[in-house]
């Protein structure tokens, strides 16, 4: 699997990616532009940045626990490592790259995908959810992974909660032109900036 070249910069503190210098957009802020994402502006900030930390921690668990090394985590995010180790156990998911970090080189933009691995002998990338599967929003998302990094397979969203898991198939045909639709609306943007 292609890496991010070692020309692409990432600041983990900013969470952005760099190019020479010049900033180039993530999968996550082209979605956003692209008007995908719901608006969150009714929900309490405290609310949103304690989503954010939850999403964070639970992320970097399943990572932990795909590397067998979690030891010790915050008992809040139990049920959620339980729903993980549930669809590993009943799907039989194999993770071959995990949390990897992909560049578009044609179309210029960067980001991080969950993890590509194979369930019952096919290949599939998988984006982890706290919340509700939307595939309006990660079905142009998982795309736009797939087509950075050169991926042939299924592209899956995975909801993790509660000990349980649910699992959403991303196969609507149109996913990368939604997605392409929303890198030519945020650069639209940025250049009426």
């Amino acid at each position: 699997m292609p890496q991010l070249p070692a020309e692409v910069e990432f600041d983990e503190a900013l969470h952005q990616y760099t190019l020479d210098g010049i900033v180039i957009p993530s999968v996550t802020q082209i979605i956003k532009a692209g008007g995908l994402y719901p608006d969150f502006s009714v929900i309490p900030a405290d609310v949103l940045e304690w989503k954010r930390n939850l999403g964070t921690q639970v992320h970097a668990a399943t990572e932990l626990d795909d590397m067998d090394n979690l030891g010790d985590y915050d008992p809040q995010i139990s049920g959620y490592i339980q729903a993980w180790r549930e669809f590993k156990a009943v799907t039989g998911f194999t993770p071959v790259s995990i949390e990897q970090r992909i560049y578009h080189k044609q179309h210029k933009y960067a980001g991080t995908l969950d993890r590509i691995g194979i369930i019952n002998g096919e290949n599939v990338l998988l984006d982890i959810k706290t919340g509700p599967i939307d595939l309006t929003t990660v079905g142009p998302q998982t795309a736009a992974y797939a087509q950075a990094c050169g991926f042939k397979g299924k592209r899956y969203a995975v909801h993790l909660g509660d000990g349980k898991y649910k699992l959403g198939l991303c196969d609507n045909k149109m996913d990368w032109q939604i997605f392409l639709n929303c890198l030519n609306l945020y650069r639209w943007k940025e250049s009426h900036k």
